[in-house]
């Protein structure tokens, strides 16, 4: 093989290596997730106001890779009263969908109480990785009354409710530029230089 060709196939194989290569260097990474349970009628209180009556809307931001054997850790939970404020409950809460259950609860770990707890058939197939809803959640959903649990906005107590919402989304993480791209870019970059050099030399030639 002259050493015109072997460069030309050198340079080829670089493209095709790296082409290859951005397809397989970039592997899947978990996704952001958003649950949100907008809970009809409650009555309450929080920081010391009382509610009656009110929209609370419960949502927890977490991320796909913290969802193991039916829980969803490392969450955060915020509330938000309507008429009152939004407030970010300084506890660590998890979601629990108990499998073949139809329940799903937002726990306190460290007093061993449900915040809410709702029920729908569609939970007892939920993974808790997925988008999912909304769900209109009729009553029967409950909450653990007397039981105050701390926000910036000072204690939430949450009882007696007509039901809820419930919507789980999903947002695409954003991929990072693959390593194998500069190297991409030196194969095409090695192949125009050769076709350039030939031209050159076909026009010296004539």
């Amino acid at each position: 093989m002259s050493p015109r060709n072997r460069s030309r196939l050198y340079a080829f194989t670089i493209a095709i290596a790296a082409a290859a290569a951005l397809c397989v260097s970039a592997p899947l990474r978990a996704s952001p997730i958003t649950y949100t349970i907008a809970v009809a009628d409650a009555s309450g209180t929080l920081g010391g106001s009382s509610f009656l009556s009110a929209t609370v809307t419960i949502t927890l931001t977490g991320d796909t890779s913290s969802v193991s054997g039916g829980f969803s850790n490392q969450i955060t939970a915020e509330a938000d009263v309507a008429g009152i404020g939004t407030a970010t409950l300084t506890s660590s809460f998890l979601l629990l969908e108990r499998h073949g259950s139809t329940a799903l609860d937002i726990i306190d770990p460290s007093i061993t109480f449900f915040l809410v707890e709702i029920s729908d058939p569609a939970f007892a197939s939920y993974d808790l990785a997925s988008a999912l809803g909304p769900l209109s959640i009729g009553p029967g959903s409950t909450e653990t009354p007397g039981i105050n649990y701390p926000t910036t906005l000072g204690n939430l107590e949450l009882n007696n409710n007509d039901g809820a919402t419930f919507t789980a989304s999903t947002t695409t993480a954003a991929t990072p530029i693959p390593a194998a791209l500069p190297l991409f870019a030196t194969g095409i970059g090695g192949l125009g230089l050769l076709g350039w050099r030939r031209k050159r030399k076909a026009k010296a030639v004539a």
